[in-house]
């Protein structure tokens, strides 16, 4: 057992090294996965806010992941430069938001607990005001795949998106000048 896995068993005791990889190979691919997703979310953001009016929503780029959420919803349903996306922009968000949960689990969870089939019980803090919880969710190696497949999936389906509101903008100012 090298000194990584010497750790890992000290910290997860209940877990064996092979199968401890495998998680954590699932995790950072979610985690690569998500990275991706918020950078295409922020270039998009950049361009609703420079260049497609987002200034009469906020002044400045979002910075949470709540608030690049709850801006590229917003710019969607308001600017008359996203009517004709308004719909698809709205459909992305809402997926966004779904997989935010499912990805907070997984990245801000640990594994307390391993079923026979590799079922890990993820346990993350909740914050309630004042107060903080553990909440936890279990995650098959499959639903943690699928995660990562399903943040893939959006991340692609945002850059075509953006794609296609850089074309517009490009054909509005060919015209325009």
């Amino acid at each position: 057992m090298d000194v990584i896995e010497s750790r890992i068993s000290g910290i997860l005791p209940h877990l064996d090294p092979k199968s401890n990889h495998m998680h954590m190979a699932r995790i950072g691919a979610i985690t690569i996965a998500w990275a991706k997703l918020e950078r295409a979310m922020d270039l998009c953001n950049r361009l609703i806010l420079h260049k497609l009016g987002g200034k009469a929503i906020q002044a400045d780029m979002p910075v949470s992941l709540k608030a690049k959420i709850d801006f590229f919803k917003k710019a969607h349903g308001r600017l008359s430069a996203l009517a004709s996306v308004k719909r698809r922009g709205a459909t992305i968000a809402a997926e966004i938001k779904r997989l935010k949960e499912r990805r907070h689990d997984c990245i801000h969870g640990y594994a307390a607990s391993v079923e026979s089939d590799g079922t890990r019980i993820m346990r993350r803090t909740v914050y309630d005001g004042d107060q903080i919880d553990s909440q936890n969710t279990p995650y098959s190696p499959d639903q943690m795949l699928g995660l990562f497949e399903d943040i893939s999936r959006i991340t692609s389906i945002l850059v075509r998106h953006c794609d296609r509101l850089i074309d517009a903008l490009e054909k509005a100012q060919d015209r325009d000048g």
